[in-house]
């Protein structure tokens, strides 16, 4: 089976013809003639930035301006990128780690925020829980909500039957209470133990 192209007016096999989206048939122009126009296409749509990087080469040779700070750079202060035109991004690398770094710190406050969530409150309501305890743990009163600096925040404890909030504990006050399956009777035994092998 043939088509004949309605660009070079050539006759020539149906695989040479992309199909139409959707799959319905195939289009009326061969694979090669619609690359050629689609390339011609995007040169014209690109001539401006193309002119205006050729002007700036001119007088910055070796150089690029990042769209971010606005500054000009050496291609060393800009990452590789293969697709770009100069095999430079367009971003610095000073701005792109600054980029990065907002990047991740948005996705632990969203993540932060789905947390609490789980709990019924926002980021605002622990802050206010947190400020009413005085910025400490309810049961044992540190200020560090973990052993290691990168957890920063204290867990919220509640009631496992009813899912009411009680307060913000340190993670080893609320590991505790989950050991001992939050039986006030347990704790009270645990204490009288304790209390009974004092020197």
């Amino acid at each position: 089976m043939t088509r004949l192209c309605s660009k070079c007016g050539v006759e020539k096999p149906i695989d040479e013809f992309d199909t139409r989206p959707g799959g319905n048939g195939h289009r009326y122009s061969c694979k090669k003639c619609l690359n050629n126009y689609r390339k011609d296409r995007w040169r014209i749509r690109n001539q401006e930035k193309y002119d205006k990087e050729r002007a700036f080469q001119k007088d910055h040779p070796g150089q690029k301006q990042c769209i971010k700070c606005g500054k000009i750079k050496d291609y060393e202060k800009f990452n590789v990128h293969k697709t770009a035109t100069d095999g430079r991004r367009n971003i610095c690398k000073r701005c792109q780690a600054i980029y990065a770094h907002n990047q991740h710190k948005e996705k632990k406050e969203a993540l932060r925020a789905q947390n609490l969530k789980k709990f019924g409150i926002t980021h605002e309501d622990y802050l206010q829980m947190l400020e009413s305890q005085d910025g400490k743990c309810m049961i044992c009163g540190t200020t560090k909500p973990h052993k290691s600096a990168k957890f920063k925040h204290f867990a919220v404890d509640h009631c496992h039957k009813t899912n009411k909030i009680r307060a913000l504990l340190c993670n080893r006050c609320n590991m505790g209470l989950g050991q001992f399956n939050d039986d006030p009777v347990l704790l009270v035994k645990a204490t009288a133990y304790l209390h009974s092998f004092k020197s």
